[in-house]
């Protein structure tokens, strides 16, 4: 699903952020990605979404050579992906019926069955009832998890999650990775890019750490 091979990569003015990174990640596999800030963990998932170009190495996603993507073809290869934000953003003037739609009001194909996509997404995150409540009437717990159905409701191949659990307390964060955790059980490749490492005790999933840009 993912494949990095002899990466590294850098920002204008600053150091190498990834030096000699080589590793793949399975179709169906659930993966943490830790370390410190500043590890490179951000650089990373900015490569996968080809917001970031290397500047040497090659990187594959999803059957996908990203060296070979053009402009052109970036939108419809990120809305192969569900991504997960620390903070959710969701419109506050929007339902979380609306939040949810976003993702599928790009195309008319993905607009067909939208109301049936969104209801299921909401009933797979334990938010069944919710979809007319507004933003602000919802825990920091609901809207990560409306935020998590935003990602969810394209039925993507790959979910990335980027501190999706950093403003949330450890018994709310505990119940978002045991969510993430189900969604892996049905077939779903995730990457979550976490700092906590105190969070992934118990969890058997595949845990891969950076260490000053380099694999550890």
């Amino acid at each position: 699903m993912i494949q990095f091979e002899d990466v590294y990569a850098s920002y204008p003015g600053s150091q190498e952020a990834l030096q000699n990174i080589s590793l793949a990640i399975e179709h169906g596999q659930m993966c943490f990605l830790t370390g410190h800030s500043g590890a490179g963990k951000s650089t990373l998932l900015r490569i996968i979404l080809r917001l970031l170009r290397p500047f040497r190495g090659k990187v594959t996603v999803d059957g996908i050579d990203l060296d070979q993507l053009t402009d052109r073809d970036l939108p419809a290869f990120r809305r192969r992906m569900g991504i997960v934000f620390q903070n959710p953003h969701l419109l506050s003037d929007r339902s979380v019926f609306e939040n949810i739609a976003i993702p599928l009001l790009v195309t008319e194909e993905r607009r067909k069955n939208m109301r049936g996509r969104i209801f299921t997404a909401l009933e797979q995150v334990g938010l069944p009832g919710f979809a007319e409540r507004i933003p602000n009437t919802l825990s920091a717990g609901e809207k990560q998890r409306v935020g998590i159905a935003r990602a969810l409701v394209n039925n993507p191949r790959l979910v990335l999650a980027d501190e999706p659990t950093g403003n949330l307390d450890p018994g709310l964060s505990r119940e978002i990775l045991n969510l993430f955790s189900d969604f892996n059980s049905h077939g779903t490749t995730i990457l979550i890019v976490t700092h906590d490492i105190s969070l992934l005790e118990g969890y058997s999933h595949r845990q891969i750490s950076l260490h000053q840009g380099r694999l550890v």
